[in-house]
């Protein structure tokens, strides 16, 4: 089917659309039976076990036949049993820890818990721009459809998301906006280039400039770029920071974003 936000194909049973991470009115989200949890670490604990046995019951005899033998001063074999002992000490305390203590069974995942995790996690996407770095009061619809009107084109790409490219002319004298942003209900940054920049200003980037979201001071911010074109600058208006590069003498790209 498709989604009624974005324009594109989706499953038919996707609960949320993975491009804008818009709900699917209608859907609702099972919970599948899980599967039985398996014990993790069971095999190879007995296994340990059987290791550990066979060592302490014959430590002994290496020992024995390496120290007793002609040539070892007593000193020696003194030292050899003292580390022999806390050897079969440890293993001793081993085998009652292992005996005693179990490892917690691993979860095992089923496709079922991942698709549920996956669909939450397409759920929450509104609720994570609210801690990202968005433009507050603006959407992407604002920017692009107000370009088009100019006559610019837009290329809208979703996966992955989300990002919205106007442009006007054929490169390298092409003017154009890139928006960027998470779902098609937010804008984390805004490009505007301008490529053939005529050293004394950019009608285009100071009009770009008046961009109104939350906070906004669209005459200041015009002026500011205007002022500014021809170097490499940056500033704040409201919440939302406004930056000038200066790439060759013919080209400029004003960014906006959140910091």
């Amino acid at each position: 089917m498709i989604c009624e936000s974005c324009g594109k194909q989706i499953s038919d049973s996707a609960n949320f659309c993975r491009n804008c991470g818009a709900r699917i009115e209608g859907s609702e989200i099972t919970n599948p039976s899980r599967p039985a949890q398996q014990p993790a670490g069971e095999t190879v604990g007995i296994f340990r076990k059987i290791l550990i046995g066979t060592g302490v019951l014959f430590m002994p005899y290496l020992f024995a036949w390496f120290t007793l033998k002609p040539g070892y001063s007593k000193n020696f074999r003194k030292l050899s049993f003292i580390w022999m002992g806390i050897a079969v000490l440890v293993l001793v305390l081993d085998i009652f820890i292992a005996s005693h203590v179990s490892l917690p069974p691993q979860k095992i995942i089923s496709s079922a818990d991942q698709s549920i995790k996956s669909s939450n996690n397409d759920g929450n996407s509104q609720q994570m721009d609210n801690q990202e770095k968005v433009i507050p009061g603006i959407m992407p619809v604002d920017v692009y459809l107000n370009l088009e009107q100019k006559g610019f084109q837009t290329a809208k790409e979703f996966s992955p998301c989300c990002t919205w490219i106007s442009t006007k002319g054929d490169y390298p004298s092409a003017l154009s906006v890139e928006v960027y942003g998470s779902n098609a209900s937010s804008v984390r940054r805004i490009n505007g280039n301008d490529n053939h920049f005529n050293s004394l200003s950019s009608p285009f980037l100071e009009k770009l400039a008046t961009l109104k979201y939350d906070g906004a001071d669209p005459e200041k911010a015009s002026a500011w770029v205007k002022k500014n074109i021809s170097k490499n600058a940056k500033t704040k208006f409201g919440s939302v920071t406004f930056e000038i590069k200066k790439w060759t003498t013919s080209a400029r790209t004003l960014s906006i974003y959140v910091e």
